[in-house]
């Protein structure tokens, strides 16, 4: 019976990343009517209970919307859910990269849009940060403290559509720090380096501030490289 269970959700989610697939690609534009039940079971080889199945799940996700009467209509064609399914399976380096990204920009624009009142709380985020916990234990919080830092920075840059991104992005980057954190042999961005980002955003000065962020994660990938190459 187990067994059985197991085999049949691999099958949704087959007939899921089926849909998928067909909405990136185009053929059923957002906002235009998906095919019928029996379409969509002819189309995918799987019975009617899987195929709904999945259509529930993607109507879950935002992706699908079903109208009583009308039929199941395209409402985005990205899934946010398969989004943190492709970030949970990144590598440490490509989800490093991807976070400099955010938060060299984030760091730049904060420089240039910052308020006082922003830059109080900033100031305070980074003294309730301080350095790396020491032990395993006080890892959990640590991590919470580095992040609420970051995405401060983040809120500061002006841009809602990159503070809603970053905070998105938020769970994954938790999930990767831990690593890079108990890796003894990756180097750690320490107090100083934060406060360096800090005190460029405090002086206007947006260049510095990319450039101090870009340092935190900066040496990390740099070892990380060198340790692909080899």
């Amino acid at each position: 019976m187990a067994d059985s269970k197991v085999f049949r959700r691999s099958l949704v989610e087959q007939v899921a990343d089926l849909l998928r697939e067909r909405i990136a690609a185009g053929d059923w534009p957002t906002g235009t009517r998906i095919p019928t039940e029996p379409e969509l079971v002819e189309l995918s080889g799987a019975s009617r209970n899987t195929v709904r199945e999945a259509v529930r799940a993607l109507t879950f996700a935002g992706v699908l919307e079903t109208c009583q009467g009308d039929g199941t209509y395209v409402r985005n064609r990205i899934d946010p859910s398969a989004t943190m399914r492709a970030l949970g399976r990144a590598s440490l380096r490509e989800h490093l990269e991807l976070r400099s990204l955010l938060e060299v920009e984030a760091a730049r624009l904060a420089a240039l849009r910052r308020s006082p009142a922003e830059l109080a709380q900033l100031a305070a985020l980074l003294a309730a940060r301080g350095d790396r916990a020491p032990d395993a234990a006080g890892l959990a919080d640590f991590i919470e403290r580095d992040v609420r830092f970051h995405r401060q920075i983040a809120a500061m840059a002006g841009n809602a559509a990159l503070a809603q991104l970053y905070d998105f992005f938020a769970v994954s980057i938790e999930q990767h720090l831990a690593d890079a954190l108990q890796d003894k042999a990756l180097p750690e961005p320490g107090h100083a380096e934060h406060a360096a980002v800090v005190a460029a955003i405090a002086a206007g000065d947006a260049e510095a501030a990319a450039a101090a962020a870009r340092q935190i994660s900066g040496p990390t990938l740099a070892r990380l490289a060198t340790e692909q190459v080899r």
